[in-house]
């Protein structure tokens, strides 16, 4: 593993950091003799019957320091759909499926288990996830928050269009209460001044509580493997307007793919969309829909 920015809990499993530096994509070339020097230091010591999972492209040359029959390669998206240059996209596209014609394949869900399929490859087996269910808040609140967003930076999250969303709203003459969610500190500084509320990485706590006062979640990325924030809104009641970025038909089925809108629609068409659904008095039932999606993987899994 690498130490990230963003770093994330691995508890309670035992994780050995390649590096101890904080790093990004361009610490991370520079940092790659190192990095390969002591992965081998590893691979040469517990070589036995381990099998190793790699679960990023960033990660795949170190495959080639492994048995075939050791490689497991875990799909959680369809990483070169998160490059928007084409022509980029589609060399990694053949340098990923080269890699992963050479080893087992794992995926999260069934939608990435069908893109896998549909590039001739075979899924070994899928390692389903779903969110916190600390996320899942049972009594109903308040929801004076009109429409909530997660910004995050990367081509295909379309930072761009939740700006241009944020700039529309403030200019009508019937303003909605926004609130935005970001790990991201200059996404804040930009932001924070034209929304109502905005929550710099905020706890699982914070987040259930915005979400469960707010009416409608929307989602405006391009590609997502799957998409954890519209799940754990869903889990406070909040109810999901998703671009059709991939992932989210893992969970947004029935009539709430009624609320998926196709990629091809501008801006606008989606501001009347949430505007109608805002007013049309089907909020409750999909509401209401979306806390039993969340909950029935706790119940009986999907």
């Amino acid at each position: 593993m690498l130490v990230s920015p963003s770093e994330v809990s691995t508890a309670p499993f035992y994780s050995i950091y390649l590096s101890n530096y904080t790093t990004n994509h361009y610490l991370a070339i520079l940092q790659i003799p190192f990095i390969l020097f002591k992965f081998l230091l590893i691979e040469k010591r517990k070589r036995c019957n381990e099998q190793w999972f790699f679960t990023h492209y960033a990660a795949l040359p170190l495959a080639l320091c492994v048995p075939c029959d050791k490689r497991i390669f875990l799909v959680q998206g369809v990483e070169w759909d998160f490059v928007r240059n084409k022509f980029i996209s589609a060399m990694l596209r053949k340098l990923i499926l080269a890699f992963y014609r050479n080893g087992r394949i794992v995926t999260t869900n069934q939608y990435l288990s069908r893109k896998m399929n549909e590039s001739g490859l075979t899924v070994s087996a899928e390692l389903q996830i779903w969110a916190n269910e600390s996320f899942y808040i049972e009594s109903d609140v308040a929801r004076d928050i009109d429409i909530v967003m997660v910004l995050r930076s990367g081509g295909t999250k379309r930072l761009d269009l939740y700006r241009e969303f944020i700039r529309i709203n403030n200019v009508r003459n019937k303003r909605l209460n926004i609130a935005v969610i970001t790990p991201d500190d200059d996404i804040n500084a930009i932001v924070n001044p034209l929304v109502s509320e905005c929550y710099v990485r905020p706890s699982i706590d914070q987040m259930a509580t915005t979400y469960a006062r707010s009416k409608i979640f929307l989602m405006l990325s391009e590609h997502e493997g799957f998409g954890l924030p519209p799940l754990e809104a869903m889990g406070a009641g909040c109810v999901p307007i998703c671009r059709n970025s991939g992932g989210i038909q893992t969970y947004m089925t029935g009539e709430l793919a009624n609320l998926v809108v196709p990629l091809e629609w501008d801006l606008s068409k989606i501001i009347d969309y949430s505007d109608s659904l805002l007013n049309s008095g089907k909020l409750e039932m999909y509401s209401t829909l979306s806390k039993k999606i969340f909950k029935s993987r706790f119940i009986d899994p999907i």
